[in-house]
């Protein structure tokens, strides 16, 4: 597991490590959800496989599972990808929620300087 290269050309903000795990994700609006596979996460945002992405600039939430770690968040679709995933930028977690992403990202960042 180790993260993703930093390219000269890559705007996002934060470093992006490669995991495994699955979200639920449902419209603000309400409605059913769905799975998808988590690809990669950030302290911004993460990448998800899914079959049917919505469009760009809705607002989602996602109830994340990631090994043990499990959090809630409020997201927005920044890039879509037809019949493959979509991008989301976290725009509200709670106070806890980010405790747990950091915790996570900071385990993540650990295991990446340890293993080549």
């Amino acid at each position: 597991m180790h993260k993703y290269e930093n390219r000269q050309s890559d705007c996002r903000r934060q470093m992006r490590f490669p995991v495994t795990g699955r979200a639920y994700v449902s419209r603000i609006s309400g409605g059913a959800g769905v799975w998808a596979k988590i690809g990669d996460i950030s302290l911004a945002g993460c990448y998800l496989q899914i079959s049917e992405p919505v469009e760009v600039g809705r607002r989602l939430t996602l109830l994340a599972k990631i090994g043990n770690a499990e959090l809630e968040v409020t997201g927005v679709v920044r890039v879509r990808y037809p019949g493959i995933a979509m991008g989301i930028e976290f725009t509200f977690m709670s106070k806890a929620d980010r405790h747990t992403l950091s915790g996570l990202i900071a385990h993540l960042e650990e295991f990446d300087t340890v293993c080549p």
